[in-house]
């Protein structure tokens, strides 16, 4: 985890001079950089991976360095806080339901552990970091991010001389903003393109986090959002919510859907609760100096 120290003073200090922040978006198909302002100016700049580079593998790595260091290389993206949001394909999300006997902090991440275990297999588990909104007595949130891209993306960081101030599945960073307006009749689902995440819940909160792989092509229909909300809901044998909260793009084909009817999330008045959010950011250690 982030700790916090002299080099996160001084950045702390150089945000009151720098304001401006940066939200870097990362999945393994794009990498899209948003400058955020206090003026109305805001510069985009996005990188799509070579197709047959795959997600985490040595082509995809060179190419977040390489983009990453042309893009802090130049004045006007120098000197502010960097937040990354990871897509759903390079995160594994997974509810935890803590063991009967847990009394301590260290029984809720060997829940997490096992679990993760049970659905992924041992083998995997050393690859991969693992945080979570930690609970000894209710179910929680937890989720995975390769060990080897979270290293990867602070040596960027050292390389380019740019400070990451968070680490963050885009779901969670999501959940965070819009868990505090959904009901057991509310689920939240994120378009990120190529994949949905769909939030689903009941009474008892947070069920399950689906991650759905699309086809996405322009001249093949999408599947109809109705009916995949209909089978996700039989497979957890939960109701068919009353509506859902969307995150990203709504598409043609999904403006006329009426049951359940579609909220975007831009419509509703977000807001910020200190210590509410569901899942902790996963970062590995604090950048050396």
């Amino acid at each position: 985890m982030f700790n916090g120290g002299l080099k996160n003073q001084l950045n702390a200090i150089s945000r009151l001079f720098w304001p401006s922040s940066v939200t870097i978006t990362l999945t393994g198909s794009t990498i899209t950089a948003q400058q955020h302002a206090k003026s109305s100016k805001s510069h985009v700049a996005v990188h799509y991976f070579t197709h047959h580079a795959g997600a985490q593998s040595e082509l995809f790595y060179a190419e977040v360095d390489a983009f990453l260091q042309q893009l802090f290389s130049q004045p006007s993206w120098q000197k502010r806080g960097t937040s990354i949001v990871l897509g759903a394909d390079l995160v594994r999300y997974f509810l935890v339901q803590p063991f009967s006997n847990a009394r301590h902090l260290q029984d809720s991440i060997d829940a997490a552990t096992h679990r993760f275990q049970q659905l992924y297999g041992k083998d995997d588990l050393k690859e991969w970091d693992i945080q979570g909104h930690w609970s000894i007595d209710q179910r929680f949130l937890a989720c995975a991010v390769p060990k080897k891209l979270l290293q990867q993306l602070q040596q960027c960081a050292q390389h380019s001389s740019f400070q990451i101030d968070a680490i963050t599945p885009q779901f969670v960073f999501a959940w965070n903003c819009l868990h505090h307006h959904l009901s057991a009749r509310q689920w939240l689902l994120l378009n990120e393109g190529t994949h949905l995440v769909l939030g689903m819940l009941d009474h008892t909160g947070l069920v399950s986090v689906r991650v759905i792989a699309r086809q996405v092509q322009t001249n093949t229909p999408t599947e109809n959002l109705t009916e995949i909300l209909k089978r996700e809901a039989l497979s957890f044998d939960l109701p068919l919510p009353e509506t859902v909260v969307l995150c990203g793009a709504m598409e043609a084909q999904w403006i006329d859907c009426k049951q359940p009817a579609i909220i975007q999330s831009g419509k509703l008045k977000k807001k910020n609760i200190k210590g509410r959010d569901i899942c902790t950011t996963p970062i590995l250690t604090e950048q050396s100096v």
